[in-house]
Formats: C-alpha cells, structure tokens, sequence
C-alpha cells in the first residue's frame, strides 16, 4: 500500500512540477534550475563518457528535469512547444505507471529487430584544426517520425567559453535529420592547456499518430544523449581509401542488388542475393611522431570501442543498419594490418569479406549515408592516445583536414521480365535480354530522333512480380516498381495499377483487364535510353514493352524516389495538436 501511495504520489508531485513550467521563460534558467541542470548534465557527459549513447528515462526525476531545463536553454517552453511538452508528460505518466523510476532506459531488441534498420543518433565529427572547431550529429528514424528535434553543442570548461549550439527541429520527416555547427576559441582559452573540451548532442524523437497527449500503441517519444571528447588534431598524414568508391566515374558510388547494369555499377551484389554487402578498404599513415600502438590495437580486438562504428543510414525509408553476421567491430581491428615502421594500418574487407549488413537495409534508395569512424590507437613520446579517422558519404564541407569524403552512395534494382519484346525505330521487335547499347528504340516524342539505349542491366526478382493484361489479349510481367504511363494518373507504379486503368499501348488506348502477383523464377532486364537535356521524362524515357507504354532505368529511378519522399504540406502530415508547435518553431 505504501508503495502504491509513493508511486502515485510522485506522479502527482511530477504533474505538478510539469504545469508550474508553462510561467518559464525561455533560454534563462533561474539559480535553482541552473544549479540541477548542471549537476545533471555532468552526469550525462560522464556516463557518456565511454562513447556510449545514453536514452533518457523520463520516470526518473533529474533526468526529467535535466531534459526540461536543456528544452528551456534552447527556446522551447510549453507556451511555444505545447504538443511536445504534453507528450513529454505522457511519457513520464508512462513510466511512472510502469515502476521505470530508476536507472537509464535499456533497449531490448529481438533477432528480428536486427534484421531491420534501427534508429540512429550520432556525433558524425568533433575536431579541432588550426584552432578552429566543427562539429555536426545526425539523427534517422525508421519509417519517419511525427516529431524530430536534434541539437549539437561545443562545451568547455573554460568560463570564458560559452556554449555554441546548434539546433533543428524537423515535423512529419525524421529520416535524415543533421545540426552541424562550428566554432573558434579566442587564442587565449586556446593555449589552456588543463581545459576540457566536449561536443554534446541531443535527440527527442516522437511518433505520435493521434495527437490525444497519450501513448498509445505503435506511438512512442524516446530522448537520447551522446557527448564526445573533442579531438585535437594536426591533419591527416595520409589516410587513402581504395573502397567503397565510385568505380564508373559517374560521380556516385552505386549498389547494385539484383540486377547489375553494365557501365554504372560500383557494388555488384548479385551473387548474394540476401545480403547488402558494402566493400572497405583502406590504410592510414600517421603523422611525424605518432606511432601506431599494437598494444591498442589488441585492447581493441577484444574489447568492442563504442566510439568506432560502421553504419549504413537509409535516407529515405529512415534508421540505420550496423554490420551483422561475418562483421564486427572487434573483427575489424583483429585483422588489420600494421607496417614495419608503425606509421601505416591498413584494411581490407572485400569480396566475400566485405562489411555484411543487415538485410532489412535491403531497400532501394537514391540516396544511403555510410558513415565509418574508428579511432586509431598511437602513442606520442611514448604516452598512448587516439587518431581520429572518419570516412563518409555526408557532405561536411565545412570540414577539410580530419576525413574522407566519400561520393553520394544509392541502392538501385530494375525490372522486366526475360522474352518482353522491345519495339526499336525500325518497327522490329527484340526480346529485352538481347537489347545491347547502341540500338535505337522507338519512341513516338522523340518524333524522327531515334532514343539510342545507352546501358543494360540483368538479374533476378526474389518477390512476385505483377502481371497485367488489356482488353487486347497483349500482357506484361514487371517489378512492383516499374513506372507504367496512364492516361488519367501519368506515369503510375506497377504495384499501384488498377483493373481499368487506360493505358497508352503501340495500337492505342486501351483498360487494363487483370493486374495480379505472380511467382517469377529467371532473369529480369532494364534498359536505359540517353537523356535529352530538359526533355520530360514521362515522355522521352519511354519505350514499348510487350506493347504498352512503360519507363526506362532512369524514369524508374527517378519516380522511385517521389514514391519515397513525403508529399503534402507539413500540416497535412502531422496531427493537429501539433500544428502549433510547428507554427510556433517557424518564427
């Protein structure tokens, strides 16, 4: 009895304590507030210290406050971020409920979990160079989110250094959300050589499908922390990747999985059908002085470094992927190699080695983030310390000395199945597979201009192709994903073909009289045709397939990824009792 007593009474205590905020000023905290947020952000940073990325428990009180006093340094109060504080309260209702009172949250996650993307929050760069400092997180979320906040920050002990945040809240997204910032310190705090310097990043995450101040089921509101030691750094010596890189010099790296085209694929995957493999390799040479420390090395084939990490970001669908099966981070540094000298580590994960990740990251996407940040253990003069090294795909132009940067990284697939007859400007009629480049396909907006196919790919489909037929009798089998034209809705994915649907065929207009799935055992091919520059790709990019009137690779590609983004006004996206907290962060 006097348990449940307690437990309710901190709940009442609590609820208390939420409603006195809506009289809060935003961005002061008063001596009382300062005094706990400060207590409780050491403690943060502390048990973060290791690398580790802390999720807030909302049912413990300092942490509650800890979150409540940072919202309130940022601008945000219940006054001009209503919904959010309301679900903040519901969160902690939650947890109050549950007896989750004590201790940071821990995240459970099953075998099948794995296999899918996971949320992400990272710290992607924390450097300083020529006594200048930038610093960037980034935060992914499967499928989106309703509400996304993210913020990072330059901390020092100094007292003559203040905080230098940045900060970004993103509604109805949550797939691809980053804060980058940078920073200078005055010569005279830079020569402190006792100060302590830190990037700190937040992250608050919120799906919330009915906007009614509870949490329902498949609505959750998580808030997590990272704090990173800021790295001084005199500029990589040498640090030379070999893979993954962009092979076709078409000015992006592309994932190929289950069909390969034959001048722009860069990652060939069609001889693991169930993997999403991503090749690394690479050495670094570390500059005059430092030695690369075997001793480390080993420390961390044993022992896993919560601050080195591998991950595969999917922009579009949202989270990201860790490497599983024949790959770990402990694996990677149990098989590098170190030169003579000690100046030189090298890597080399690819063919049957390369990074495995997990298949759930099996998704077309035009655009993946592969993010790589490994620590490399030196000794100065004989003292042990660390080298930092990052690779990525993100475009961190504000950073030059520290990484590498890696071309724009997509996953593609294509589309028709083996015997589909291809109408070419002659009026003849070639099965797809044996289209090669330079024949002239027919295409009636091209007018007297034939459309000269400039690549092929083949592979296989692993799910049930569609199938449709017109009142004709003529038929055609593709991937969900093809883009088919219509007379009504434009160009439609296959997936999203309707019986009646009018289509445009070689002989005329006609209704579709069947659409189905069907099982599909052999090849599939595409074709793509040279694109004319400022030519509308619902028309120019056309070809006759079977008769009807589909896409090439790049219409495919193109229309793949207005199906992944989001459409709409952000209000249409998001439950009302947001539209506030949306309105209210525009100003």
């Amino acid at each position: 009895m006097f348990a449940r007593f307690s437990l309710w009474h901190a709940l009442l205590v609590c609820l208390l304590a939420v409603a006195s905020l809506n009289a809060a000023e935003p961005n002061v905290l008063n001596a009382k507030e300062q005094v706990s947020y400060t207590k409780g952000l050491q403690t943060l940073k502390t048990d973060a210290a290791d690398g580790r990325l802390i999720e807030l428990n909302l049912g413990e009180q300092w942490q509650y406050n800890t979150l409540v006093s940072h919202l309130k340094l940022r601008g945000k109060t219940p006054a001009n971020a209503p919904q959010l504080f309301r679900f903040l309260k519901a969160e902690r209702v939650r947890a109050l409920k549950a007896g989750e009172i004590f201790g940071y949250k821990t995240a459970y996650v099953t075998k099948s979990e794995e296999d899918a993307p996971q949320p992400m929050h990272l710290v992607e760069a924390a450097f300083t160079h020529d006594n200048e400092t930038a610093f960037n997180a980034s935060a992914s979320y499967p499928t989106g989110t309703t509400y996304t906040y993210l913020d990072v920050a330059y901390t020092s002990s100094d007292p003559n250094e203040t905080d230098v945040p940045a900060m970004v809240e993103e509604f109805g997204g949550g797939t691809d959300v980053v804060a980058a910032g940078t920073f200078q310190p005055t010569a005279e705090s830079a020569a402190k050589a006792d100060t302590v310097r830190s990037i700190n990043s937040w992250s608050i995450s919120a799906r919330d499908l009915n906007g009614n101040g509870s949490i329902e089921e498949n609505e959750y509101l998580n808030v997590t922390f990272l704090s990173r030691p800021l790295l001084n750094f005199g500029g990589l010596f040498g640090l030379n990747v070999d893979e993954p890189v962009d092979h076709t010099n078409d000015g992006q790296i592309s994932i190929c999985m289950n069909r390969t085209w034959t001048n722009d694929c860069d990652v060939n995957l069609t001889g693991s059908p169930n993997a999403l493999k991503v090749p690394l390799k690479g050495s670094y040479r570390t500059p005059p002085g430092y030695l690369i420390d075997p001793t480390g090395v080993d420390a961390k084939s044993k022992t896993a470094d919560p601050q080195d990490f591998v991950k595969l970001q999917l922009t579009q669908h949202g989270g990201a992927c860790e490497p599983q099966y024949n790959f770990s981070m402990t694996d990677f540094w149990n098989k590098v190699s170190i030169s003579a000298d000690r100046r030189t580590i090298s890597w080399d994960y690819t063919g049957a080695n390369a990074v495995d990740f997990a298949r759930g990251c099996r998704q077309v996407q035009d655009r993946v983030e592969f993010h790589v940040n490994l620590r490399v253990p030196v000794t100065r003069f004989g003292s042990p310390e660390y080298l930092p090294i990052f690779m990525t795909t993100r475009n961190l132009k504000f950073i030059t000395w520290n990484f590498a940067q890696l071309a724009p990284m997509k996953i593609t697939n294509s589309c028709l199945a083996a015997g589909t007859l291809i109408q070419l400007n002659d009026g003849s009629e070639v099965a797809v597979e044996d289209i090669t480049a330079g024949d002239l396909v027919f295409n009636e907006y091209r007018k007297k201009q034939a459309a000269p196919v400039v690549d092929t790919a083949v592979g296989f489909e692993d799910k049930p192709m569609v199938r449709i037929e017109s009142e004709s009798g003529r038929a055609l089998m593709m991937t969900d994903l093809h883009p088919v034209v219509t007379v009504k809705n434009g160009v439609t994915l296959a997936r999203d073909l309707q019986v009646g649907d009018a289509v445009p065929t070689i002989d005329g207009v006609e209704k579709l009289t069947s659409v189905t799935r069907v099982a599909y055992d052999g090849n599939v091919y595409n074709l793509k045709l040279a694109q004319r520059p400022g030519k509308n790709l619902a028309s120019d990019n056309t070809v006759y397939a079977n008769g009807f009137m589909v896409g090439d690779g790049t219409m495919q590609a193109h229309y793949e990824k207005l199906d992944r983004q989001r459409s709409g006004n952000i209000l249409e996206r998001i439950p009302a009792a947001w539209h506030d907290d949306y309105r209210n962060s525009q100003r």
